[in-house]
């Protein structure tokens, strides 16, 4: 019998790969729209062509706190954080003043006032690293799923159209 290369195993596992990616997407994009969209008749478009994949964004986005991560549990909670803060920036500076101040008085009422200061921090450095390095993305993030294990994680997530590229109906 024939030896397979070492290559033929790593290109069938990156093929199951690509193929729970999907899987991953289509799920998440199937919870999103059973959500608050469900009454919009909204379509739902998996990695449209010409469109950066907001995974491999929001994964850049969040790169520079990854030495605070210790479990997938933290990791989750770091993306929810950034989601935050990556779609509170993309609204007129007024509003994101407000969103701010609600979200502290909603989530973090009672809180020690130094995990408050703390909360507020990230999110505004958040907020402005957004705005420095990832200006161009103009797509806000509804949702995400982190899958795997371990090193292994992969983030799928599902966003807006680029509001610039979609087309007048």
């Amino acid at each position: 019998m024939a030896r397979k290369k070492k290559g033929f195993g790593e290109l069938l596992k990156q093929k199951q790969k690509a193929q729970d990616e999907r899987k991953n997407l289509e799920k998440l994009a199937q919870k999103v729209q059973s959500g608050p969209l469900q009454k919009r008749n909204t379509k739902m478009l998996i990695e449209p062509k010409g469109a950066a994949k907001m995974s491999e964004v929001l994964e850049d986005f969040i790169d520079p706190y990854l030495d605070i991560v210790g479990s997938k549990q933290e990791h989750k909670r770091l993306l929810e954080v950034a989601i935050m803060a990556w779609n509170t920036a993309l609204l007129p500076k007024t509003q994101q003043t407000q969103l701010l101040n609600n979200m502290i008085e909603e989530g973090l009422s009672g809180q020690d006032p130094q995990a408050v200061e703390d909360f507020r921090e990230i999110i505004t450095d958040m907020m402005a690293r957004k705005r420095r390095y990832f200006s161009k993305h103009r797509r806000y993030i509804l949702d995400f799923s982190l899958q795997g294990t371990g090193k292994d994680l992969y983030l799928s997530v599902v966003s807006t159209l680029d509001p610039s590229k979609v087309p007048n109906e």
